[in-house]
């Protein structure tokens, strides 16, 4: 049976790896396991466990150069490559709809219809994340007394919401006559720039990959909470 010391032990030890906490505690349940297969197995001890463990995983603890200097394990970076590449999948869907409801707006609504769709639009994105916080303060501010660990891969993400919005804020939010929209969606280039025809989906991105970041980082949180208390010295 493996102590909490011994917990402990293999927690440290994947955290000086440089490992998000959702990953230690995942190769934690998987380390607990095998070690305690071994100590019963073969009637050794915690530390002969442990080592032949690692030595079973190697391979995925091997550490891989990231575009800077730092380096995580292969395993890190193949797990928050795919929650990033969701999320990213997810957005571009995002972008998709809201692109083809405003399209949409301008062909059904009237100009004083329209002004309210893209005043409401506005509206709820700054609001939808602003109740999202609040609702999730507690989780949000154990995040930021635990600011020294990483805790999942939408950690640093959510963070495009504000140069998102503020992209958005300056393209489609400012599009307050239908003609303008109109003039995107149609590539009338007298009268719209290029600059405006790729900032204003690419705000909306951005964007939508902060606002689901935070949506994906507060789901992946909860499981790791309980977790915390083995990186406390």
């Amino acid at each position: 049976m493996i102590t909490e010391a011994q917990q402990h032990e293999i927690v440290g030890y994947l955290l000086a790896k440089k490992m998000s906490l959702d990953v230690v505690m995942e190769l934690h349940d998987h380390f607990c396991t095998h070690i305690t297969e071994l100590m019963q197995k073969d009637n050794i001890t915690f530390d002969e466990a442990f080592a032949s463990t690692l030595v079973a995983w190697k391979d995925d603890l091997k550490l891989h150069q990231l575009g800077n200097s730092r380096f995580i394990p292969k395993i890190n970076k193949e797990i928050a490559a795919e929650k990033e590449r969701k999320v990213a999948v997810h957005a571009f869907i995002a972008v998709a709809v809201v692109l083809g409801l405003l399209f949409s707006a301008t062909n059904i609504l009237s100009s004083a219809q329209y002004l309210v769709f893209i005043t409401v639009f506005w509206g709820l994105a700054i609001f939808f994340p602003l109740v999202f916080l609040i609702i999730h303060i507690k989780d949000f501010l154990i995040a930021w007394q635990n600011k020294n660990l990483k805790l999942n891969a939408h950690q640093k993400s959510i963070i495009m919401l504000a140069p998102g919005y503020i992209l958005m804020q300056n393209t489609i939010l400012s599009f307050e006559s239908q003609s303008r929209i109109q003039q995107l969606f149609y590539g009338s280039f007298t009268k719209i720039d290029l600059a405006t025809l790729v900032t204003a989906p690419l705000g909306l991105l951005v964007y939508m990959v902060g606002l689901l970041s935070m949506f994906r980082f507060i789901k992946d949180f909860q499981p790791i909470k309980p977790f915390l208390h083995y990186t406390k010295a």
